[in-house]
């Protein structure tokens, strides 16, 4: 995908409401720093995930970094997404 349709996705996607920037079970620090970064782009952008390696979860919790950790999502409780998110990246 080339950077630009991914800017027009994101633009269209933020207006219909929250859009989470999902990282998957690999929580190391790159991961997450990369889903920081992007959601930086747009207000209506949160990175999160289920998994947070040792140095992300310390890296994030000293720099109060915008990082939602959703461990419930593992039991299966799902409301707050179905709710909430209308598209994830």
């Amino acid at each position: 995908m080339i950077l630009e349709d991914l800017a027009s996705w994101i633009a269209v996607a933020t207006t219909k409401g929250a859009v989470p920037v999902i990282t998957g079970r690999n929580g190391d620090m790159d991961t997450i720093g990369s889903a920081i970064a992007l959601a930086s782009s747009h207000p209506n952008l949160m990175a999160c995930g289920l998994h947070l390696g040792k140095l992300a979860n310390r890296l994030c919790t000293e720099l109060n970094a915008p990082f939602a950790n959703y461990p419930s999502l593992l039991l299966g409780q799902l409301s707050w997404w179905n709710n909430n998110c209308r598209c994830c990246i």
